[in-house]
């Protein structure tokens, strides 16, 4: 019976060597396990990290980039309501632009007009001077028809500021033949009595009515003849109108106190009297 049992024991021990063998090796292969999952979920986290830092990083810049965004955005939107603002009064200065570019246009208009019924008007006033000059005195004649001439150009130019300008002149012209109308002249110059003989003498003019002189030796009477292109005195004169003459020329030089005195009548250029002299007046 001993000899029996011995195996057993044996067999129990071989059982218990073969299970300690068993679990040593298999905790031998948990223990291995867990660090290899150990070492994964340490890489795993450094990996997460990194990622996480990544998207931070990301998140702030794109952060950054709104919010400069955002920044252009409100300058945009300030320039574009600066400029709308500009537009508006750009607008708003156009159209009183055009509005005065209207009124303008309607002023040259009527200024036009008004030019153009002046100027006729003055054309036919020109004409009445010219005549009136041209029969009159001899004072300034040729000056004063020149004037009248060179307006006569500009009233019949197709400019209307030439017209303009000539229509200013005119009205100057008669201003002037106005002032000669109502105004006395005296004045001393040489006087060529014939073609051999010369003396100084006053000449006067009373308006533009009459014209005559007397020489310094109170010889010589002469009264400018009316009309003609030359200035023609006529010195035939009988002795009732040289004393009238001589009298008008002390009052005028102020050698007697003023009066009412008669002039002689004007001769015409035409009427060519027996004796005549042709003496430069004042041009």
């Amino acid at each position: 019976m001993r000899a029996m049992r011995h195996p057993d024991g044996l067999s129990s021990l071989l059982c218990c060597l073969v299970l300690t063998m068993t679990y040593g090796a298999d905790r031998g292969r948990a223990t291995d396990d867990t660090g290899e999952t150990a070492q994964h979920l340490h890489a795993a986290i450094d990996e997460f990290q990194e990622l996480r830092g990544t998207y931070l990083d990301e998140r702030r810049r794109h952060l950054d980039e709104l919010a400069g965004l955002d920044r252009q955005i409100a300058r945009l939107e300030s320039d574009r309501s600066r400029l709308a603002g500009e537009v508006r009064d750009a607008t708003l200065r156009l159209h009183a632009v055009e509005q005065e570019l209207t009124d303008t246009e309607s002023s040259m208009k009527a200024t036009q007009t008004f030019i153009g019924d002046g100027v006729e008007r003055a054309q036919a006033a020109a004409g009445i001077i010219q005549r009136r000059i041209d029969s009159g005195i001899p004072y300034r004649r040729q000056a004063r028809l020149e004037k009248l001439r060179r307006i006569a150009d500009d009233l019949s130019a197709d400019d209307v500021l030439r017209q303009a300008g000539g229509l200013e002149r005119f009205l100057t012209v008669v201003a002037e033949e106005m002032r000669l109308m109502n105004r006395n002249e005296i004045w001393n110059a040489l006087a060529p009595l014939d073609t051999m003989r010369s003396k100084y003498a006053y000449f006067f003019r009373l308006g533009l009515v009459n014209q005559a002189f007397v020489t310094e030796d109170g010889e010589t009477v002469g009264l400018a003849a009316m009309g003609g292109t030359d200035a023609v005195w006529v010195t035939n004169l009988d002795a009732d109108e040289k004393r009238m003459i001589r009298r008008v020329m002390r009052i005028l030089r102020q050698q007697q106190p003023p009066r009412i005195v008669s002039m002689p009548f004007q001769r015409q250029a035409t009427d060519r009297p027996a004796a005549e002299v042709n003496v430069p007046t004042l041009e």
